[in-house]
């Protein structure tokens, strides 16, 4: 039997590797080895492993994010891809890894993913929307 709909206890995990280049510029990518080749005399141990997990989105989800983003004058009526994005993001995710200098837990929240570096954002994302 085929299952037609989403438990809400299913995750899609994302996991992202972090590092900086010679430039001071962030480098985000789901390959790790990826990141060491293109970027001659980076070390492994400079590449950290972040993980993101998100809820599965079901149906209901779908509509609200989609609702959040539209915007009509009267007579056209557009979808903001961007802000479709960071409401999926926001409202999907369950956790991360992410910690502070201390090592303190960094609190999973629409305020800190609106913090996020935009390139590591985008990184995450994207590849969560690949998932699903």
């Amino acid at each position: 039997m085929i299952n037609l709909f989403i438990d809400p206890k299913d995750n899609v995990k994302v996991d992202v590797f972090v590092s900086i280049d010679k430039n001071e510029k962030i480098i985000v990518s789901n390959d790790k080895d990826k990141i060491i080749k293109e970027n001659e005399g980076l070390s492994p141990d400079a590449v950290i492993q972040y993980e993101f997990v998100f809820r599965k989105p079901n149906y209901k989800d779908n509509m609200t994010l989609i609702s959040k983003s539209v915007t009509s004058d009267g007579e056209k009526t557009n979808i903001d891809g961007a802000i479709l994005r960071y409401e999926r993001f926001c409202g999907l995710i369950v956790s991360w890894t992410i910690v502070d200098e201390k090592g303190k837990a960094v609190p999973c929240s629409r305020e800190n993913v609106g913090k996020l570096n935009p390139v590591l954002a985008d990184a995450v994302i994207s590849r969560f929307e690949e998932l699903i």
